[in-house]
């Protein structure tokens, strides 16, 4: 039996090789185009904080949600304790992204 171990941390594209590519494709400077992704993550979680729905049509669309309090078990005791209320966000994968995906 053969085992591979790999880095999942390489599977992810991060912030600043994001800001890389984008910069080449628009032929722009990497200030230019991380300004703009700034703005536009901030746009995104003002939205999302008033409890708007954010859609990019084709895209995706993120869509905010409160999970509710819950009981649960400490991993390590087996103890019960309470899990608080917490904001989420939901994540729909438009048609257009997984057509493209999928070669269609």
């Amino acid at each position: 039996m053969y085992f591979i171990f790999f880095n999942a941390i390489d599977l992810v594209m991060n912030r600043t090789e994001l800001i890389s590519i984008v910069s080449k494709k628009m032929n722009s400077s990497k200030d230019v185009c991380k300004k703009h992704l700034e703005a536009m993550e901030e746009v995104m979680v003002e939205t999302l904080k008033s409890g708007e729905k954010v859609a990019l049509l084709g895209f995706f669309t993120l869509e905010p949600y409160t999970r509710k309090e819950s009981e649960g078990r400490n991993p390590r005791t087996g103890e019960k304790m309470i899990v608080p209320q917490k904001e989420m966000v939901r994540f729909k994968a438009g048609t257009t992204l997984l057509d493209k995906l999928n070669d269609k």
